[in-house]
C-alpha cells in the first residue's frame, strides 16, 4: 500500500496573533494511506497479471491440499514431460528418406527399430531413466520432484512404397536416433528412338 506523510496544521483557535510568536502543532507526523487509482478491467496487462495470480493461488492450494511441499516451487508447465510420442524430423533426398528422432536419456541398447507389416517403421524405447527408477524402487528411494522425464517413447511411421526395406540403417548419437531408409532407384527414362515399320508383325 502507498503511503504519504501528512503534516498536521495548527488549529484555527490557536493561530498566532500579529503580536505573539507563531505557534505550530508539535504532534508527530502520521502516515495516511493513499487510495489506489481504480484499475481498468479492459487493460490486457491487468488481465494477464490476474490470470498469473490465479494460477499461482491454484497451484499453491494443490500443494497444500495434497501435502507435497515441493510442488509449490515447481508449478510451471514442463518443456519435456516424457510423452510417449517422440519429436521427429523427416528429410528426403534423391536417394533416401532420413528420420531424426529425439531419444533423450537412451543409448543404443535402449532403442528398438523394427519394420512391421504394411511397410511400417516402428521405433520404441523404455529409456535408461526407467531402469534407474526400477532400481531405486528396490532401494526404497522416495521421489519428490521428477521433471527430467522417463526417456521412454514410441513412434510408428508409414513408409512410402518405393523404399529398400532390406537396406535400412539406424544409429544413436548425442541423444538423437537417425534412421536412413534408401529409396528404390528410379528407372532411367527411355531414350527417343525410331521404330521400324514392316508389312508383317
Amino acid at each position: 500500500m502507498d503511503w504519504r506523510i501528512q503534516k498536521l496544521l495548527p488549529s484555527p483557535s490557536l493561530e498566532a496573533s500579529s503580536t505573539s510568536p507563531a505557534l505550530y502543532d508539535t504532534t508527530p507526523s502520521r502516515l495516511t494511506p493513499m487510495r489506489k487509482s481504480q484499475s481498468d478491467p479492459r487493460n490486457p496487462f491487468e488481465i494477464e497479471e490476474k490470470k498469473r495470480r490465479e494460477e499461482r493461488r491454484t497451484h499453491m492450494a494443490d500443494a497444500t491440499l495434497f501435502g507435497d511441499p515441493f510442488r509449490r516451487f515447481f508449478w510451471s508447465p514442463l518443456i519435456w514431460s516424457g510423452s510417449p510420442s517422440a519429436a521427429m524430423d523427416w528429410l528426403e533426398t534423391p536417394s533416401s528418406h532420413i528420420f531424426k528422432i529425439d531419444v533423450p536419456g537412451s543409448g543404443r541398447e535402449d532403442v528398438k527399430v523394427q519394420l512391421e507389416e504394411g511397410n511400417v517403421l516402428s521405433v520404441r524405447s523404455e529409456g535408461s531413466s526407467a531402469k534407474e527408477e526400477q532400481q531405486q524402487q528396490l532401494n526404497e528411494v522416495v521421489w519428490h520432484v521428477a521433471e527430467r522425464g522417463r526417456g521412454s517413447f514410441s513412434r510408428q511411421i508409414a513408409l512410402p512404397d518405393n523404399v529398400r526395406a532390406d537396406q535400412i540403417k539406424a544409429h544413436v548419437e548425442n541423444g538423437v536416433l537417425t534412421v536412413v531408409v534408401p529409396k528404390e532407384p528410379i528407372p532411367p527414362k527411355p531414350k527417343p528412338r525410331t521404330i521400324a515399320v514392316s508389312s508383317k508383325l
